[in-house]
């Protein structure tokens, strides 16, 4: 019995869209007038117009009429529903029907009465149109009125409670620290209606601030403030048609350290370069600096810069990225510790695996033509791999993957995150071992390649930065963290065994003392892995890098990345600014650097060592 009651109100409620003892023929056709009602389409609507609403308004003039609503509210839907027959209004050649109009924008439905009116026979009906089938009150010549009123949007801290971003008294947002932490923190600007409607930014209130990159765009779920709006008509400014209340973000407490952060940036000031820093065991990023060129967000900023010119940035693509630690660029001899790292795990090497390698080039049996690996520092005789991470050996770690082969050196790469989306709110870009996926079988010269970081593997210096911490973490890649109460998560674990990882720095620590001396500080045990990529059509443009930590204090593990080192020492560049970052560390510390929030634990560990 209830079900049968159930159906039969639900029956009652779809004949009530259309109440009125009307025929069936005609709530059809009424219907249909509807439908085209809520299609948003001047030329749908313009379609089921009488002779005479065609003979006062043209298709062009309704697409008008519509657009200063729906553009102007960013109106996502609209619905016209429970038409009732107005029989006082109605005449014997048109009849009205009080209807239902609701748009659905980001800031909340509006409901509107309206009057639809109707000429025509019931197996027949046109629309009669006028503005206000659109929204009640809209003539030929009024236009409707959006005011906002901003909530207040969360504010960004660095770890030790300073702020990187926040809204000033009269609604700006403010970026005190300025170019210092303007590529990570990046910066905002109201949403627009265009920008709704088109998709550029997800739906939220017209005039709410949208972060466009960096924090401010990866987290903007927690940060934005809603705002409120007020709209009217221009000829009714005190006749409100809608009224919604802001809403106020929540604050977030990043990872940043801003000592660290400062020193970084102030050490590569003019290069175009990056820095990372993250502590090992927990996967906090504590510094994500760049040197040259980087912005300030607040020259980004509505009050800054107008629509017009922010659109033309946009076209033109002049607008800020998150940052050229969050950007893949090709690794160069960082990729060594990767192909070791695979190496180990699927036996092809061992701690005492070697070749004997003579001369500056090398192919195999039968050669490429022209083409050969090339070396810098020639070691005549044995080569393990020992000696081959400390010289960096291209030819060494080219022929581990030779013999490796294509499956195991694509399975291993994707085993170590690259190809693979790296987790987190910020935005990074994926790496790639090739443009197009994996090595192809037969590409011996992309697979050598690919073993010394050159061909088309590309890894951003954020990333890098994760797998060389996994040195000082047990063989775990900790997923990144950016927020400092988030939980630690390891990422990837079991790359590599304790034995093979002791082996590995003790290698990358004589790597720095005959090798890049410069990258070493007085007091502690640097070890680390230097690159010079070669990029470009003929190779002469290079790109530096180093990865490494202090082994005797690990807190941290840093990378530094510098483009155009050709001509000055190649990533010897990098070794020196690595060394200054850390000794104006320690310095500044008045000892080992220790990230903030972990000295308790560096504590702990100290009393432990004592027992």
């Amino acid at each position: 019995m209830k079900k049968r009651i159930i159906l039969g109100l639900l029956l009652v409620s779809a004949l009530m869209i259309f109440a009125g003892c009307e025929s069936q023929e005609t709530k059809e056709q009424l219907n249909g007038i509807a439908t085209a009602l809520s299609s948003r389409d001047a030329a749908k609507v313009y379609d089921v117009l009488d002779d005479e609403s065609k003979n006062t308004y043209s298709q062009e003039v309704i697409a008008e009429r519509m657009g200063a609503v729906y553009n102007t509210l960013a109106v996502e839907d609209v619905t016209y529903d429970d038409f009732k027959k107005n029989k006082d209004e109605s005449t014997d050649g048109k009849n009205v029907y009080d209807a239902t109009i609701t748009l659905k924008t980001p800031s909340g439905d509006i409901e509107q009465s309206a009057k639809i009116a109707v000429t025509g026979s019931e197996d027949n009906l046109k629309l009669s149109w006028t503005p206000e089938a659109v929204l009640t009150g809209l003539s030929d010549d009024n236009t409707v009125n959006v005011e906002t009123k901003q909530g207040k949007r969360g504010t960004i801290y660095a770890r030790n409670g300073e702020v990187l971003a926040k809204d000033a008294k009269d609604g700006t947002r403010e970026y005190p620290q300025g170019t210092l932490t303007g590529a990570c923190v990046g910066y905002v600007r109201a949403a627009t209606a265009a920008e709704i409607e088109n998709g550029t930014v997800k739906s939220v209130p017209i005039g709410t601030e949208v972060g466009r990159s960096g924090f401010e765009k990866a987290y903007q779920k927690k940060l934005v403030a809603t705002s409120g709006i007020t709209v009217t008509l221009s000829d009714a400014p005190d006749n409100i048609l809608f009224q919604s209340e802001p809403k106020d973000g929540q604050d977030i407490t990043t990872t940043i350290d801003l000592d660290a952060q400062r020193v970084a940036a102030e050490t590569v000031s003019g290069e175009e370069s990056a820095v990372v820093m993250v502590e090992p065991t927990s996967g906090q990023v504590l510094v994500m600096a760049e040197g040259t060129p980087t912005f300030n967000p607040a020259d980004w900023t509505d009050e800054a810069m107008s629509a017009e010119d922010y659109a033309a940035n946009v076209a033109n693509g002049y607008v800020p990225s998150n940052g050229l630690f969050a950007q893949k660029n090709t690794p160069g001899s960082t990729q060594k510790l990767l192909t070791t790292y695979i190496g180990l795990k699927n036996g092809t090497l061992k701690t005492d695996s070697g070749y004997e390698i003579y001369g500056d080039d090398w192919a195999p049996p039968g050669g490429w033509g022209s083409y050969k690996v090339h070396r810098v520092v020639p070691l005549n005789g044995w080569v393990d791999l020992n000696s081959a991470l400390i010289y960096s050996d291209n030819i060494f770690f080219a022929r581990t993957a030779l013999d490796m082969g294509y499956d195991a050196f694509n399975s291993g790469m994707h085993s170590l995150g690259i190809g693979e989306k790296v987790p987190g709110a910020y935005p990074v870009e994926k790496s790639q071992i090739t443009s197009n996926g994996d090595i192809e079988d037969g590409h011996e010269t992309g697979l050598a390649d690919s073993a010394y970081g050159q061909f088309q593997v590309m890894v951003t210096p954020l990333q890098q930065t994760l797998i060389y911490a996994s040195l000082e973490n047990g063989g775990k890649i900790m997923k990144p963290c950016y927020l400092v109460d988030e939980e630690p998560e390891v990422w990837i674990d079991n790359v590599a065994t304790q034995d093979n990882i002791d082996f590995i720095n003790q290698s990358l620590r004589q790597a720095v003392l005959l090798q890049h001396p410069s990258a070493d500080v007085e007091g502690a045990e640097i070890s680390a892995k230097t690159g010079t990529a070669e990029i470009g059509v003929d190779g002469s443009t290079n790109l530096g890098w180093i990865c490494g930590s202090d082994l005797k204090d690990p807190k941290w593990t840093m990378c530094v990345q510098v483009n155009y080192v050709e001509n000055r020492g190649g990533s010897d560049v990098n070794a020196g600014y690595m060394g200054q970052i850390v000794s104006s560390l320690y310095s500044e510390k008045g000892g080992a650097y220790v990230p903030s929030g972990f000295e308790d634990k560096s504590e702990d560990d100290s009393k432990g060592d004592e027992k």
